[in-house]
């Protein structure tokens, strides 16, 4: 238990280094979703992850999941809904 205040700042670095860490891995370990930070009176107190699975749509042929495309492609407008050969993706 600290006793003095340099242990107790000290504690508290430890601590907050601990967070920073936890809130880092779990962001690191979802590919879709979300983290949020729950705080109580100016500290966290608590960390909370929620991650999405995307499935294909089996009833929309030619869907593909935002893994299949590779980086950098462009082929669904804005709403999901793909393009013509002779169409362009505004940015």
């Amino acid at each position: 238990m600290p006793t003095n205040t340099t242990d107790i700042q000290e504690t508290e670095r430890e601590t907050s280094r601990a967070w920073e860490r936890a809130l880092l891995a779990a962001v690191a370990e979802i590919r879709f979703g979300s983290v949020e930070v729950v705080v109580h009176d100016g500290r966290i107190v608590q960390i909370e992850k929620r991650e999405k699975l995307r499935m294909p749509d089996p009833r929309r042929p030619g869907h593909r999941r935002p893994e299949d495309t590779p980086p950098g492609r462009v082929d669904r407008k804005a709403g999901g809904t793909a393009l013509t050969s002779d169409e362009e993706c505004d940015p």
